[in-house]
């Protein structure tokens, strides 16, 4: 499994000596669907059949035809391009075609259609083709990033107190196919499968060069201390694993005297990528043996291989008696859901704004109760200003996060962090260290959605 944080560019090369150009083939498809399908020697019959070489159908899923319709046998009503559903099957070679989910056949003629193409699944496929810049530098280079990115969908953080796996908006799958082209033909030189997460690289990381790994944490796992509220508060290890069925995953609890512990087996003979959330602070602040701190350990045992692993050490739960602590969920630059908690002093304010006008009497003897001028339009929004406590240096990372996060959430309320700058603070020189962030809610108080 290859991770690629799509925040940052994916640069894609085709360098095959002797090509005149190249091209890609990119499919993306969340989890639930299949990857998208060119299909191939397809003809047409009547009342909407079609027929092709075989592939795998069923009932519901979309075929979408483009191209400019030549050869024989007709599709009345096709625009290119255009998505249809299969309303009919054998789930391999044949199919029934309606513009609607579970409508009535569309109205074809028998023949073999040309200059059309044929792609199944509600999913997406790009064609990307270039020519060599010239004979000297053959090299062509494609970034997908923006493309895969349209595929996910970051909403919400997993709140339950139950081991679970988030909705497939929240990652995707996608394959690239490189082509090289001699000037007469299209050559495969490999297919390769990704999983795409809504994270960043650094600039000095350079070139981003997705690693193969069974287990990719989507959390920082070199902040070695993390804070959260005795009161409630539910906070989550995110992760993405790839697992056979015959594979063993598990999520182990430890104090950091390795004198009690705890281990959860998770998805036994379940195969496929699963996005997962482990809920920490519900074991954690349950036990009084984890009273001293905690250590977690998630762990894939592949059948016959040496066990993949990723921990981290949390804490021990504040009890915070005076403020009213506020969870803070974003989307990291790993691309998964990370927590920080605001335990200080809050202020919140509102801001009201709308428009002023001058009005008419309605008459000579006029109402000296209404006004002369009246506010239109009246609207508000109401921001918020939170501090962290008392944090350990290695915090600079999450504010970072923080603030160069897309999706940011308050107690799981949507917010926009208005805070556009902050000092990294040190030990060395700050003493002690407390963060000051600014949001505002990213709605109207008065609910104006039309």
């Amino acid at each position: 499994m290859k991770v690629v944080k799509v925040r940052s560019p994916f640069i894609v090369e085709v360098n095959q000596p002797g090509q005149v150009g190249s091209k890609i083939e990119l499919s993306i498809y969340n989890k639930g669907n299949s990857i998208p399908t060119i299909l191939s020697g397809v003809t047409v019959s009547t009342a909407g059949q079609f027929t092709c070489t075989a592939a795998t159908f069923a009932t519901g899923n979309t075929v979408t035809i483009s191209g400019t319709l030549g050869g024989t046998g007709t599709i009345t009503g096709y625009t290119s391009p255009k998505t249809y559903y299969v309303i009919a099957t054998n789930g391999t070679t044949t199919f029934t075609l309606s513009e609607t989910l579970g409508g009535t056949a569309i109205v074809t003629t028998a023949g073999t259609p040309t200059g059309l193409t044929y792609i199944t699944q509600i999913s997406a496929f790009y064609s990307l083709s270039k020519s060599v810049p010239s004979t000297t530098q053959i090299s062509n280079s494609y970034n997908v990033s923006n493309y895969v990115k349209e595929f996910i969908d970051n909403i919400r953080p997993f709140t339950g107190d139950e081991p679970d796996v988030y909705d497939n908006n929240e990652w995707v799958n996608f394959r690239i196919k490189r082509y090289w082209y001699n000037g007469t033909a299209y050559t495969l030189l490999d297919t390769t499968d990704y999983v795409g997460v809504n994270g960043f690289t650094d600039y000095s990381d350079g070139r981003q060069v997705p690693p193969t790994t069974l287990l990719t944490p989507l959390l920082n796992n070199s902040i070695n201390t993390y804070y959260w509220s005795t009161d409630n508060d539910i906070q989550n290890y995110n992760f993405i694993v790839d697992k056979l069925s015959t594979s063993t995953l598990s999520v182990r609890f430890e104090n950091l005297t390795n004198t009690n512990s705890v281990t959860y087996n998770l998805q036994n003979g379940v195969a496929g990528i699963f996005n997962y959330s482990i809920p920490i602070s519900i074991v954690i602040n349950a036990g009084s043996n984890y009273a001293t701190g905690c250590k977690v350990t998630v762990s894939l045992t592949p059948t016959g291989g040496t066990p993949v692993v990723s921990f981290i050490t949390f804490a021990y739960p504040t009890e915070e008696c005076k403020y009213t602590p506020v969870r803070c969920s974003f989307v990291n630059r790993y691309g998964g859901w990370q927590d920080i908690m605001f335990f200080k002093q809050q202020t919140n304010t509102v801001a009201v704004k709308g428009t002023d006008y001058k009005l008419m009497p309605s008459a000579i003897s006029y109402n000296t109760s209404k006004g002369q001028v009246k506010s239109f339009n009246i609207n508000g929004t109401q921001t918020i200003k939170l501090n962290t406590g008392f944090v350990d240096e290695n915090y600079s990372e999450l504010i970072t996060d923080l603030l160069l996060s897309e999706t940011v959430l308050l107690d799981a309320k949507p917010v926009t962090v208005k805070t556009q700058g902050s000092d990294l603070k040190t030990s060395l020189k700050d003493r002690l260290i407390n963060y000051e962030i600014d949001f505002e809610y990213a709605y109207n108080l008065i609910n104006d959605v039309v």
